[in-house]
């Protein structure tokens, strides 16, 4: 049973060996950059609708206050006039509002909280694909030279040559040979 699953093992390899040999590198990355472009924009979306609810949530904080002032003046008033039970009701609308003030500035908190993750998120995103252009840049730089993807003997990095190189190198082996005495 060992041998087989070794076996399949190889096999395996040698598969994801030749997907990775068809697999265009600068393709590779004019996806990864559509992709990464796709989700930055779907984090803008996002923190727009962030701005938006805070824009909503101060608005409503801002009204809240106003209101609550106004109860104020409204219970002194009541206490002035010595009208208790019209003031237990202004105090407990009073008491209410706080609660929702209270509650409307914890979520004023979240929602910033939550835009600045957001606005982080955002350049990370970015910074990673102003990298992957890099990379691109780099690859369609080479392969416009003429460059020629080696892999190494281990497969896991990737050595460049250029045609003017392999020209040089063809040369001096043909001086070589010119050279040499031929037996």
């Amino acid at each position: 049973m060992g041998i087989i699953k070794r076996v399949v093992m190889m096999l395996k390899a040698d598969a994801h060996g030749v997907l990775d040999l068809l697999e265009d590198p600068v393709d590779l990355c004019n996806q990864a950059i559509r992709d990464m472009e796709g989700d930055i924009e779907v984090l803008r979306g996002r923190n727009q609708q962030l701005e938006d609810r805070h824009r909503q949530l101060l608005k409503q904080k801002e009204q809240a206050e106003q209101r609550l002032s106004e109860l104020h003046g409204q219970i002194e008033v009541c206490l002035k006039a010595e009208t208790r039970d019209l003031a237990k009701g202004v105090i407990k609308r009073k008491l209410q509002l706080e609660q929702r003030l209270k509650l409307l500035i914890h979520r004023i908190e979240e929602v910033e909280n939550e835009l600045l993750l957001g606005e982080q998120r955002v350049k990370e995103f970015e910074e990673r694909l102003a990298a992957v252009r890099e990379k691109l840049e780099l690859l369609t730089e080479r392969g416009s030279h003429g460059a020629t993807i080696c892999p190494d003997m281990n497969g896991m990095n990737d050595v460049w040559i250029s045609d003017e190189e392999v020209e040089i190198a063809l040369r001096q082996l043909e001086a070589q040979s010119t050279h040499t005495p031929q037996r």
